[in-house]
């Protein structure tokens, strides 16, 4: 048995290839073979006999995991070698598939844009009948075939002939890699869409016509005749009507318009927000929707959270909200409010009309609502604060309270005000869920305020729990240290 020392001596590099290729082709020591041969991936580039004898290991070992440190020296050293690219295709189709995964990630590393493997390649998908096979090819492809023509048209029909969503999927993902956007490429994705066995694999297929099937009228045609079946499941449903608005919005405003099917609708309103900002036409869908609203509620959350998205300012959405309003009972009066003041938060009529609804309201769901968005409006006034401290006033509920809180606490106005109108009610809350951090609110604003500090000084006196005692204190401290 040769010393292992032998393989790693003072000798420089180059003087030891040869040396290393006699070891590699004459020990049976799989020890040495894997040290060997990690060696030569290390030292051999470009050094042909380093490369035969690296692929004489691969085609000969019956060992495994030797033949696996074989095929990623090879990696290292054998760049556009053909022989060598020829091997690890070989262990495409031949080898378990532990070697298959390494021998594919190898070819990678050493056959980009070779045109003799692209076409290897394409020919051993058009021959094998094997999955595992396939989605190793589908891989190297994805990554070393850009431009080739070859390498596409294997891609897709590997797409038709995979039995397994794991190989479907890999096909797809890695005909997305190349970019291409032949009408033969969309027709393979679109059958992908249909055929996929599970909504990740849809998915993916998706997602790739979205940047290669802009205005393509048959991927428009195909997606909305599978919208329009009700055979796909819903999150399927979402997903397509999505990528229909982004390859050409007038489809999915076309089925906005005449669609009377419910659940397609509330569909095609959620995707309807992927359109551009300010497209009016969807707009003009997603407004006649609302008013369908009123005897089919499931449109409105939808609708309301697209114009968000596309319709901020628009004074056709914030009138149509504006006019819902006072019929709010019908509908999700939450969703309307927050839908106004995202829409029209920065006018004062709306600001105004939220003011109103907060202290005329019974619901407690509405004041919960005005109370959180009050504190997301770009317009204010005092008000505004009278609103929130009539809300702390009214309503004994932990999530109203929390709400307004936190909107007392950004609103833009001057912090004096707001501590006015905190100081003010603080007695009334004091057996409250929220008082602990409605005081928290009054020390953050009232650095340096004088009738704050008076306020949190007699809290502090008269508080008896040691951990709430602890906190005023720290609070009193910062506010007079300023």
């Amino acid at each position: 048995m040769a010393d292992n020392t032998s393989l790693t001596n003072d000798r420089q590099e180059p003087e030891n290839i040869p040396f290393l290729v006699q070891q590699l082709r004459t020990t049976e020591d799989n020890a040495i073979l894997k040290q060997t041969a990690k060696l030569l991936g290390a030292l051999g580039a470009g050094n042909s006999d380093a490369i035969n004898a690296l692929i004489h290991l691969v085609r000969t070992t019956p060992d495994e995991p030797t033949r696996w440190v074989g095929i990623q020296s090879l990696g290292e050293i054998g760049t556009n070698n053909n022989e060598a690219i020829q091997t690890l295709i070989e262990q495409l189709s031949i080898a378990r598939e532990p070697t298959r995964k390494i021998a594919a990630k190898n070819l990678v590393k050493i056959a980009v844009g070779n045109q003799e493997a692209i076409t290897a390649l394409s020919n051993l998908e058009k021959s094998t009948s094997d999955d595992i096979t396939r989605g190793a090819i589908a891989y190297v492809l994805g990554r070393i075939g850009k431009g080739y023509r070859h390498a596409v048209q294997a891609l897709i029909d590997a797409i038709y002939r995979s039995e397994y969503d794991y190989t479907h999927k890999v096909s797809i993902d890695n005909l997305g890699r190349l970019e291409d956007s032949s009408q033969d490429t969309i027709k393979a994705l679109i059958h992908a869409v249909h055929k996929a066995e599970n909504h990740q694999t849809r998915f993916l297929a998706l997602s790739i016509l979205e940047r290669i099937a802009i205005g393509n009228a048959e991927a428009v045609q195909q997606l909305t005749a599978m919208l329009e079946s009700g055979q796909l499941d819903e999150r399927s449903d979402y997903s397509i009507a999505m990528t229909l608005a982004k390859l050409d919005a007038n489809a999915i405003i076309k089925l906005a318009e005449y669609s009377q099917n419910k659940h397609l609708c509330q569909v095609v309103a959620e995707s309807l927000g992927y359109v551009d900002v300010g497209n009016a036409g969807a707009i003009k869908a997603l407004i006649n929707l609302l008013h369908r609203s009123q005897n089919e509620a499931i449109l409105l959350i939808p609708a309301i959270s697209s114009l968000e998205k596309i319709a901020v300012g628009n004074p056709d959405a914030i009138g149509t909200l504006m006019e819902m309003l006072p019929y709010r009972q019908s509908w999700d009066c939450a969703a309307i409010i927050r839908g106004l003041s995202r829409i029209g938060g920065d006018r004062p009529d709306v600001l105004n009309a939220l003011i109103d609804l907060a202290c005329t309201s019974q619901d407690l769901e509405e004041c919960r609502a005005v109370a959180e968005v009050f504190g997301e409006m770009t317009v204010t006034n005092s008000q505004v604060v009278n609103a929130l401290i009539y809300l702390l006033r009214t309503y004994d509920d932990f999530n109203l309270r929390y709400f307004a809180t936190e909107s007392l606490k950004v609103l833009d106005i001057s912090n004096e005000c707001k501590v006015e109108a905190i100081v003010a009610v603080l007695p009334t809350l004091k057996n409250s869920e929220r008082y602990w951090d409605i005081v928290k609110v009054l020390g953050e604003i009232g650095v340096g305020n004088s009738l704050a500090i008076a306020a949190i000084s007699n809290i502090l006196q008269d508080c008896q729990d040691e951990a709430y005692h602890y906190l005023v204190s720290n609070l009193l401290k910062k506010m007079a240290s300023n």
